[in-house]
């Protein structure tokens, strides 16, 4: 393999399953320099397989050395938001292996952590430098198939098995990235069905449907298959082409001009004899790819495909089946603001008006936390570490205020916003790395985690915990004993009333450790949860819905509703002054507004 003339120098981190293989082809185009990874062995492995490559046990080590121009994350899923964010932020462009992340907020937050550093992201969708899937879409963008009617996916082999992600999230997103690609959009709802036989909760076998409107596609992924199949057919109005990864290089893509005639007796399927073999040139995926992400760094010019917002369409469809996958329902896909705040550019102050909400208050100045793998990977439910993070930070507290002698009515923490401008309790514990704004109350045994962002004009009650990297809107009144997860999202003036509860994560066990299957809630401005109710993760609440106390809400509420019971059903409209509407005419007799029904639950009318 001939190596690039002075390739830029990478840093690779992990050299597990996959990450061998990047090792082994940047390696073979000269920009190879240090392999990152916790496990001794693998790192004496790496020394005596690549002389002169430097193996360390932390990406902070790599960080360090200022002739690395760019980090090739290949670290588990779960931690590939911290890594990759810590790379951007210390100026480093970044290739993810797929999936880019596991939850949209964490996608989300990498992708603008490189558009705020102005730094090159390419996400390991390897498949679309394929010589025959280029081809294919050649062919496609060319209108030599008609128009696509169906695309339909099989990717089945026998193992890699694996514990912290279903086969969904291993083997669709590539039969994804290449779905959406060839069709220019993403499906407007999905559907998904599967079965999980090794590992409890695990799927081995996934089933998906995807809605294109006129177009659909179908996609069939599992590791306990006997056999390796990776085929990829898009059938059209008048050709039908078919990629067949497995086939030997003549074969792999194949184009038949079947079509359907329309007869006296009725329409007839005729066969095409003799399909094309479309010729192609022998080259491998991955070292394209490669080449690829070295010649971004060196151009500076962003990657024409398989780049973070891609990646994020490609993540917000799997979220969907997964939704799916879990309700046995057809889903759609929620638009990218409901699981996190989309940031402008990195202002001079601390504070910005991201495009969900008004006065929802970011800290980007402080940015995220660094991780160095494997470290990250090490979650646990939110539930099992507040007690003794409370503990320990209570304790920390005490002893500072004895050691400086300061007042029971100074809080015990350094905030990213004026002290002065808003109210802690002595008994409160507030983290290091929390932002509060103007006119907010925190009471008495109140926790904020680190990360957690609470807006101006907020009544926290007594012992409520947020977090950690939460995000509470301007106005919010979050009543005593209530525990607002991470993965939670509350935009302006949202109510919680006394012991209400969320959830984060829809399946737990003591004994498993799930934080990489967080479902993220929000509920939008407005909204109104009674004491006592549940809202399930995974679910988004309309602006100024209701939710009766001891309602169970297991599903997504539209605008205005009025929900009730175990588990909630809607029981009218609620207007946003707080009073039932009168059907029919959707008129409030209090305040006087009217409303429509729209597609998302109600519309005022004024």
């Amino acid at each position: 393999m001939t190596t690039t003339n002075n390739p830029p120098k990478v840093a690779a981190v992990g050299a597990g399953y996959w990450g061998r293989n990047l090792v082994r082809d940047f390696h073979a185009l000269g920009a190879l320099k240090i392999v990152c990874d916790s496990n001794p062995a693998v790192r004496a492995e790496i020394s005596a397989s690549y002389p002169g490559v430097i193996a360390v046990d932390s990406l902070d080590k790599a960080l360090e050395d200022p002739e690395i121009s760019a980090a090739i994350i290949a670290s588990p899923a779960p931690a590939h938001a911290d890594l990759a964010i810590q790379a951007l932020e210390a100026g480093r462009d970044v290739l993810v292996e797929k999936p880019l992340a596991l939850s949209l907020a964490d996608g989300l937050a990498i992708v603008e952590a490189a558009e705020r550093n102005k730094r090159i992201l390419m996400v390991d969708h390897l498949l679309n430098r394929h010589p025959a899937f280029v081809e294919l879409k050649r062919l496609v963008n060319q209108g030599h198939l008609g128009q696509i009617r169906r695309i339909w996916s099989r990717r089945l082999n026998f193992g890699k098995i694996r514990k912290d992600e279903n086969v969904l999230w291993s083997f669709a997103p590539h039969d994804v990235a290449m779905i959406l690609s060839l069709t220019g959009r993403s499906p407007s709802r999905v559907h998904c069905s599967g079965a999980g036989f090794v590992t409890p909760n695990v799927h081995d076998f996934v089933e998906g449907f995807l809605d294109f409107g006129p177009a659909s596609a179908h996609l069939s992924v599992s590791w306990l298959n006997p056999f390796k199949e990776q085929r990829l057919a898009v059938i059209g109005s008048e050709r039908t082409a078919l990629f067949d990864d497995v086939a030997p290089w003549g074969d792999k893509l194949t184009v038949y001009d079947g079509r359907i005639d329309v007869t006296a007796g009725g329409p007839v399927a005729v066969k095409d004899d003799k399909p094309e073999k479309i010729a192609l040139t022998s080259r491998q995926p991955l070292l394209e790819q490669c080449q690829a992400f070295l010649n971004c760094v060196k151009t500076r010019q962003a990657p024409a495909d398989s780049d973070g917002r891609e990646a994020l369409e490609v993540m917000r469809t799997l979220l969907a089946l997964d939704e799916s996958l879990r309700t046995g329902e057809f889903q759609p896909l929620l638009p990218l603001e409901s699981f996190t705040p989309k940031t402008a550019s990195r202002p001079e102050s601390t504070v910005s008006e991201p495009t969900m909400d008004r006065n929802f208050m970011i800290d980007l100045a402080a940015g995220p936390k660094k991780a160095s793998w494997p470290s990250a990977l090490a979650g646990e439910a939110v539930s099992e570490k507040n007690e003794a993070e409370q503990k320990d930070a209570q304790k920390k507290a005490a002893q500072k205020k004895a050691d400086s002698g300061a007042s029971s009515a100074e809080t015990e923490t350094i905030v990213s916003a004026k002290p002065q401008t808003f109210f802690v309790h002595p008994t409160a514990v507030i983290d290091s790395d929390v932002q509060i704004g103007e006119g907010t109350k925190i009471w008495h045994f109140a926790h904020v985690l680190s990360g957690s962002v609470v807006g101006s004009d907020v009544n926290v009650g007594q012992n409520v915990v947020i977090g950690p990297r939460v995000k509470i809107g301007r106005g919010c009144k979050i009543q005593n004993n209530v525990s607002v997860y991470e993965g939670v999202t509350l935009e302006e003036d949202v109510f919680c009333g006394p012991s209400m509860v969320f959830t984060n994560v829809h399946n737990p066990r003591a004994f498993i450790s799930r934080m990489s299957e967080l479902r993220p809630t929000l509920l939008k401005r407005g909204a109104t949860v009674g004491a006592n109710a549940t809202i399930v993760c995974g679910n988004i609440l309309g602006r100024y819905c209701f939710i009766a106390a001891g309602a169970v809400v297991a599903g997504h509420v539209p605008d205005y509703a009025l929900m009730m019971g175990v588990p909630a059903r809607q029981r009218g409209w609620i207007c946003k002054c707080g009073r039932q509407l009168a059907e029919p005419g959707l008129k409030c007799l209090v305040c006087g507004q009217e409303y429509e029904i729209g597609p998302g639950g109600l519309i005022p009318l004024s």
